[in-house]
């Protein structure tokens, strides 16, 4: 089993390595990302905290770890030293060319490659540096490895392959040793006690060498590839590590795999579980019925009908024309596709009456008349231009009844644009229009009035990276659109939103980004950044739950990621942590990456102006009481819509991104698995 870690870990970029530096306390874990900086945890992952003491840049390039210190690149290429107890870094050196590889080893030996295909070594912690090796290569240095006996030196490189030094510490005699390596662009390597030699490629898998170097064979056996990150220009396969009974660890982009026979053949372990949970909704008469749906990254929707306690799955006979998520066996040309996913899942607000519940899928949405039972489908490609639509966060008119209005926000997946939009429907669905399109990545929240159908008043945030996000207001119920972004700041994503429930006397819209709780009692016209001694100003804010307006009292309820839950009475005057012991297990109810369509967080009225709280962590579904948790056994409830045999398919085959889900899932994967390990070595 696995447990997604969140103590500490508040980063609003990509994690992309992480090692482990032994030491006399115990091991010293070190995480890198995107352009946070480090993350440093002294208690075998369980919580982390910032080391970014001395760097100049924060977007990492490379890392690597000894019991004696840690050597880190950034991508302004320069290079920097620490102990594993310290609390800052040195800069040792700053490089003309990107640092593409680092290394550290015994006796304050230093490695570092550049992109133009120099290794540097220095033997006295980084005071001077000495150009040992230089194989001209487009794609650099990408790796370098030194057996335990110190009788072999490896340096691999993005085209050129394997280059081996047998003479100790004597790089410059490195000669090519590609024989039997059908794929020359290198990203790793390992060895084991006896000499025996790995090497990964970018997409061949495993080669090992029982002669020193002299020829390699490949291991490629049970490993898939995703095509994704073919179309990204990532790796297929990146990091090797020997556990200590001598089985293989490695990591690839379409999961994490383990050998316990030199890599000859590999079995896939779970990581990002098939039963991850993304939506789920509480119906409208909750304190009559009880009713609750959600749904899975693989395993399609399911229902309660009574609060919880029991589930069923709800994909009755959903059979869509269009497939996702394809795989590649390295060995021979098998394929297989799954049933694609659902994306979000929502009650109709006359849920009482119309006994109707609406779905997104890629492409498609699916309107249920009966509570879930059958589905019809409504394509929706027809409505976008030929675009490739995943549509999320769907939002009614307050007069839907009558009206029939809705809305959702979308990202477009494989399309001919990058970019995210509003569609509007006033059939209930039947029929959709595009009413908004901005540039970026995609559509990151939607948020309507409570009195949507007078005021026509609601709200939509872009994600575009950078400090580029924007949030637009419309007045005329979605027909057109104005930016309001204001003083609001960015990070990467875009903001998180909701509407008071009071909105027609107080004008509040409140909205959460990476950098910030801000609050806007102007409709929007002006924006406000929310300080308080709870949590960080520039907290990253993931989610805003606001409590009904059939509840007397006004509560508003933050996650911020990686310092937890706070509530706030007060209208944000003042806020207090809450359920602090849930957030001390490692549970965070917030988003996984930018996948999760809705709030993950909501109000359930219970009758007698009281609610509980529905939460959702992606690895389990809970009941908030006051002072316990329950977890819903929901995962075992799910089961796969279907599967498609690649062999008699000859039809379009689309994939998902999933690269921030995955890095989060080989972090825990990692730090668990050698968490035990080390324990074991302790005793």
């Amino acid at each position: 089993t696995w447990k997604r870690i969140v103590r500490g870990i508040d980063a609003r970029w990509e994690l992309n390595s992480l090692v482990v530096a032994p030491s006399a306390d115990g091991p010293v874990w070190f995480l890198g990302t995107d352009g946070d900086g480090i993350y440093r945890s002294t208690d075998d992952g369980w919580s982390w905290s910032k080391m970014n003491e001395g760097l100049v840049q924060t977007k990492v390039r490379a890392m690597a770890a000894s019991a004696d210190r840690v050597i880190l690149a950034t991508t302004d290429a320069r290079v920097y030293v620490a102990s594993p107890g310290g609390s800052d870094w040195k800069q040792v050196h700053g490089h003309p060319e990107k640092v593409t590889m680092v290394w550290t080893g015994p006796q304050g030996r230093l490695v570092f490659g550049d992109a133009m295909g120099h290794l540097f070594e220095s033997t006295d912690e980084g005071a001077t540096w000495t150009e040992t090796f230089h194989r001209p290569d487009p794609a650099g240095v990408t790796a370098f490895h030194e057996t335990t006996s110190s009788s072999a030196q490896l340096t691999g490189f993005g085209t050129a392959g394997i280059f081996i030094s047998t003479e100790s510490g004597n790089t410059a005699a490195s000669v090519e040793s590609n024989s039997g390596i059908t794929d020359q662009r290198i990203t790793h390597f390992a060895s084991k006690p006896d000499g025996t030699l790995f090497a990964v490629s970018w997409n061949d898998g495993v080669f090992r060498s029982t002669d020193g170097g002299k020829s390699w064979k490949v291991g490629e056996e049970g490993l898939t590839t995703d095509e994704q990150g073919d179309r990204r220009g990532l790796p297929q396969f990146t990091v090797l590590r020997v556990a200590q009974d001598g089985s293989l660890f490695l990591a690839g982009y379409d999961g994490l795999f383990h050998s316990t026979d030199d890599g000859t053949t590999w079995t896939e372990i779970e990581t990002l579980p098939q039963t991850l949970l993304i939506d789920f909704d509480i119906s409208p008469d909750f304190v009559n019925d009880l009713e609750l749906v959600a749904i899975t990254y693989w395993k399609g929707a399911a229902r309660s009908r009574d609060a919880g306690r029991t589930w069923e799955p709800i994909n009755g006979d959903l059979s869509p024309s269009f497939w996702t998520q394809a795989k590649r066996l390295r060995t021979g040309n098998d394929e297989y596709a799954q049933i694609q996913r659902f994306h979000s899942i929502t009650y109709s607000p006359d849920y009482v009456l119309d006994r109707t519940i609406y779905a997104g899928l890629r492409n498609w949405f699916l309107i249920s008349k009966d509570g879930g039972d059958s589905w019809d489908q409504i394509e929706l490609t027809q409505f976008a231009e030929g675009e490739d639509v995943i549509p999320d966060r769907l939002r009614f008119s307050s007069n839907f009844a009558s009206d029939g209005t809705m809305l959702f926000c979308c990202r477009f997946g494989e399309g001919k644009t990058r970019a995210g939009a509003v569609f509007r429907s006033t059939d209930r669905g039947h029929t959709w229009k595009e009413v908004l399109r901005a540039d970026g990545k995609y559509m990151q929240s939607l948020a309507l009035s409570p009195n949507f159908a007078e005021d026509g008043t609601g709200y939509v945030s872009t994600a575009q990276g950078g400090n580029h996000s924007q949030v637009f207001r419309t007045t005329d119920g979605g027909l057109t659109w104005k930016e309001i972004t204001g003083d609001l700041t960015f990070a990467d994503f875009g903001a998180e939103l909701a509407v008071s429930p009071d909105f027609a006397s107080d004008n509040t819209v409140w909205a959460g980004t990476e950098l910030g709780l801000w609050r806007s009692r102007s409709a929007g016209d002006t924006w406000e950044r929310l300080k308080t001694d709870a949590f960080s100003e520039d907290g990253f804010i993931d989610m805003i739950a606001l409590s009904p307006a059939s509840l007397p009292e006004r509560r508003i309820i933050v996650t911020v990621k990686g310092e937890g839950m706070f509530q706030s009475s007060d209208d944000g005057a003042t806020f207090q942590p809450y359920r602090e012991e849930i957030f001390a297990e490692n549970h965070q109810f917030n988003r996984l990456w930018s996948y999760s369509p809705g709030s993950l967080l909501k109000f359930a009225p219970t009758g007698d102006g009281k609610a509980e709280l529905f939460a959702m962590s992606g690895e389990g579904f809970y009941r908030l009481s006051p002072g316990e948790m329950h977890e819903l056994p929901m995962r075992p409830s799910v089961q796969p819509i279907g599967t498609i045999d690649m062999k008699n398919w000859w039809g379009a085959v689309i994939s998902l991104i999933v690269a921030g889900i995955g890095a989060i899932g080989v972090l825990t994967t990692i730090v668990i698995r050698v968490r035990r390990q080390i324990a074991k070595r302790r005793v």
